[in-house]
């Protein structure tokens, strides 16, 4: 059965209260998207706004530079379930996903759409999972990577053991071609927050997986 993880991406603390608002009673755990507007063009905010909130629990993705810095706050914070960094911004992985496991939390690797998957594979059984960008980070609605599938199908095949998330572009047509290449999480954004009724499309995608 795949989990589906909708996502939280705002500028503003008004704008992710606004948003946590609309799904925090809809899922068990939220993505919160984190940006310093150097890896990728927008600022987001989160982290405060994540110490704040009472419920739910949390999966942050570290879209920054130097996450080996960037991670170390959000380590303290209850809530914070899991913690996703990107490969193309450090080359301290390793030592990133030993401190985030350190800290009793479940540690991601992100890679962009063209990235290749070599750049993951020393770390692939030490990562508790895998997030593969089906669109370039920073924003919501980003033009959808089909491309990406096959690169995760491959990856799949060599790491079967390997949990994959896909972040980006899932919507009913597209999770069956997810789920088939490979992943068990998907998370969304623009999908969900864009529906006028945010439950029924989370029940429409878990539904296209199954």
């Amino acid at each position: 059965m795949i989990q589906i993880i909708p996502g939280i991406l705002a500028a503003t603390r008004e704008e992710f209260q606004q948003m946590l608002n609309k799904l925090q009673s809809l899922a068990p755990i939220l993505q919160v998207d984190i940006s310093d507007g150097v890896f990728t063009p927008t600022k987001l905010v989160g982290l405060e706004e994540i110490a704040m909130a009472d419920s739910p629990r949390f999966q942050v993705h570290l879209m920054v530079q130097n996450p080996e810095e960037a991670v170390l706050p959000f380590l303290k914070i209850q809530n914070v379930e899991s913690i996703i960094f990107h490969i193309e911004a450090t080359d301290k992985a390793g030592k990133i996903i030993d401190t985030i496991q350190r800290a009793g939390k479940r540690a991601g690797i992100a890679l962009n759409p063209e990235t290749g998957i070599e750049a993951i594979a020393p770390f692939a059984g030490q990562a508790d999972f895998i997030q593969f960008m089906m669109v370039h980070p920073g924003g919501y609605g980003g033009e959808f990577q089909s491309q990406v599938l096959a690169k995760m199908a491959n990856f799949h095949e060599k790491y079967p053991a390997v949990v994959i998330e896909i972040d980006g572009g899932a919507n009913p047509q597209r999770v069956p071609e997810m789920v088939k290449a490979g992943a068990t999480m998907i998370e969304s954004g623009g999908y969900i927050m864009n529906s006028e009724d945010p439950a029924q499309a989370i029940l429409n995608l878990q539904k296209s997986g199954e």
